[in-house]
């Protein structure tokens, strides 16, 4: 994928308003499109792959 299409998409991403509730996403999508921007402009940016892991977070335990 070209990276003014990923930086497209992220963007629309980043105007969904239900990813806008989430704080913890918006920043880390916010920090992303910056990073990808600002290489992207300044010619610093090379193919690479991108590996995204969602970390699942188990709900707590009933007691015993």
């Amino acid at each position: 994928m070209p990276i003014e299409a990923l930086e497209v998409g992220l963007r629309e991403l980043f105007s969904n308003p239900e990813l806008q509730k989430n704080e913890r996403e918006n920043t880390v999508l916010y920090e992303l499109l910056n990073l990808i921007g600002h290489q992207r402009r300044t010619q610093r940016l090379s193919k690479a792959e991108i590996l995204i892991v969602k970390k699942q977070i188990s709900p707590p335990k009933a007691p015993v």
